[in-house]
């Protein structure tokens, strides 16, 4: 019997278990969920959306977070940005608004190269606590995310050269660039989410490492946001609890509650579906067979979004194992030619993805235009060999590579995304051809630590956001060392001082063209010295209960919002 039939077969099972045992409820409010056909003169009953999410937030903003996956549509929930993303990855106003522009004149590139933006501020946002919004609580956070002792994730302004602020009244903002940075007018909330002022900067002031580990990034009691949902509850390891925010610059949700239920494993959100309790599912074990099983009964369907590409990360620390790996671009090159990409896409995703040698979807606009640049490692076991011979490594009588040393070329494949299924067909294609390969799951509890993520040995497959976080992440600036506390997204430690010249010139264009040719040229160089190898382009599957409107599926060229940038659209009926 094949691992999906009795993938499904156990989920039926526990999906029966469920519903026959009378396993507890998503929890909510007394009164439960809108009823249809409510009496006349009867209050009608609070709208409550049951959500089952597999991980839960390491921390409540991107500031703190060190992962994205589905973790991300959490923090839109509470938290907004300046600028926000819609379906089509199109900037949107949100704690600004409007976008600035060039056309409106908020948007100036001086011919030094410098740049000004001008965001003028919501007028009536405030925050959860009912503290209004102002110019100082960006020009704090811009002090704070430029700061080097602050260990935040992301560093959208420092590394765009933000090296001023100037706020020449409370709703007003000038961001003074030092050189020009493409998406200033999509500072969204990877890029920079305001902190509340009132709360964090006292403290931020007076000890930066006890603005690192205050309480805010992670206890509901202290933490506020400005977001459409307020944070009433958070029990660790189990549920997260959301109230409309009635006060919501852009209207009062349609839906008043929110409950999110935390798992671990994709076979429990599965069952929790299938047993009919959830309206929502970020995540789950969807193959076609499950998904085609929750249509036939009716409970639902799936709003589908290529949102994230697979691949192959390289180890370029001193403890790479083996250390010529680091060293040889041919060893590298030969892995890539032995990967079972195919392989991988049919395990983990059932298909539904496609095999990739880049970040660009086939069917995506940019890619007949980059196609040309990109190198491609096609499954060649007959040229991984050669490659290896002219590195210096043959195989023995055992089946075994071996260096001049007679050492074996032994390679820990460790599974992030995919997880031992992946690395499995990783470790089987590349053992094929003489690596000694061990298979290592990251246990789930440390998914989200840095430094575990930061010290594999020799590979980890995982994935990545489509857009322009996939340059993001391959800058040194972004290099996760045991000296900077592992912080950053660059876990391989990649450094590559052309790349980075390249990869800025990619965000410093400001046109559509100049920015598709940047891309075309860092395309090249990956896929020449290969610092990591795509594997696949995934599907993201969010599963949708009949009655819920409002979730659309996301598109466009850089899809870096969450699937609730609209949720203050969203209703229950």
């Amino acid at each position: 019997m094949s691992y999906n039939a009795r993938l499904r077969l156990g989920l039926l099972a526990l999906a029966f278990a469920l519903t026959a045992c009378g396993a507890p409820k998503a929890s909510a409010p007394a009164g439960g969920s809108a009823a249809s056909g409510q009496a006349a003169g009867v209050p009608a009953q609070p709208k409550i959306l049951n959500v089952v999410l597999v991980g839960e937030p390491r921390a409540l903003t991107m500031w703190k977070e060190t992962t994205t996956g589905n973790i991300i549509h959490v923090h839109e929930l509470i938290t907004n940005a300046l600028i926000g993303y819609n379906a089509n990855a199109e900037p949107i106003p949100r704690l600004a608004v409007a976008p600035p522009s060039v056309e409106q004149g908020t948007w100036k590139v001086n011919p030094d190269g410098t740049m000004e933006t001008t965001f003028n501020l919501q007028p009536n946002a405030r925050w959860h606590d009912g503290t209004p919004f102002t110019a100082r609580d960006v020009a704090f956070s811009w002090k704070a995310q430029v700061e080097p002792r602050s260990e935040v994730f992301v560093r959208t302004l420092r590394t765009g050269a933000v090296d001023r602020i100037d706020t020449p009244n409370d709703k007003t903002v000038v961001m003074h660039w030092q050189k020009p940075y493409g998406f200033a007018d999509s500072l969204i909330f990877w890029d920079f989410t305001p902190l509340p002022a009132h709360v964090l900067e006292s403290v931020f002031d007076r000890e930066v490492n006890d603005f690192n580990q205050h309480a805010y990034w992670s206890d509901e009691k202290v933490f506020v946001g400005a977001g459409p949902y307020r944070l009433v509850r958070w029990e660790k390891g189990a549920q997260m609890e959301l109230e409309a925010f009635d006060q919501y610059y852009l209207g009062r949700p349609k839906i008043d509650r929110i409950v999110i239920n935390f798992v671990q494993d994709d076979n429990t959100a599965t069952a929790r579906v299938l047993a009919g309790e959830m309206d929502i599912a970020w995540g789950g074990a969807w193959d076609r067979a499950n998904m085609d099983l929750v249509r036939s009964r009716g409970v639902g369907d799936f709003v589908l979004s290529r949102e994230n590409y697979s691949h192959i990360v390289f180890q370029f620390k001193d403890m790479a194992e083996p250390i010529d790996l680091a060293r040889d671009v041919r060893l590298r090159r030969a892995l890539a030619h032995a990967a079972d990409k195919s392989g991988v896409n049919q395990v983990v995703t059932d298909g539904l993805g496609i095999p990739s040698d880049s970040w660009i979807p086939p069917e995506d606009p940019r890619y007949k235009a980059a196609e040309p640049f990109i190198q491609k490692y096609s499954l060649d076991p007959q040229r991984a060999q050669q490659l290896f011979a002219e590195a210096g490594w043959t195989k023995g009588g055992d089946g075994l590579l071996r260096n001049s040393a007679g050492q074996t070329f032994d390679c820990v494949v460790r599974g992030v995304t995919g997880g031992v299924q992946a690395a499995s067909v990783i470790a089987d294609s590349w053992r094929a051809v003489g690596v000694d390969t061990q298979v290592e799951e990251l246990p789930p509890a440390l998914n989200r630590n840095l430094e575990a993520r930061a010290t594999y040995k020799c590979i980890e497959h995982s994935s990545r956001t489509l857009g322009r976080t996939a340059l993001e992440h391959l800058h040194s600036s972004n290099a996760m060392f045991p000296e900077n506390r592992y912080s950053g997204s660059n876990r391989g430690s990649y450094v590559n001082p052309a790349l980075d010249r390249q990869i800025d010139a990619f965000f410093a264009a400001v046109g559509v063209d100049d920015r598709l040719q940047r891309e075309r040229e860092v395309l090249q160089t990956l896929t020449a010295e290969v610092p990591m190898t795509p594997t696949y382009i995934g599907v993201n599957k969010h599963f949708q209960k009949n009655g819920v409107t409002g979730n659309q599926a996301k598109t466009g060229q850089d899809i870096m919002n969450s699937q609730t940038w609209n949720v203050y659209e969203w209703d229950k009926q």
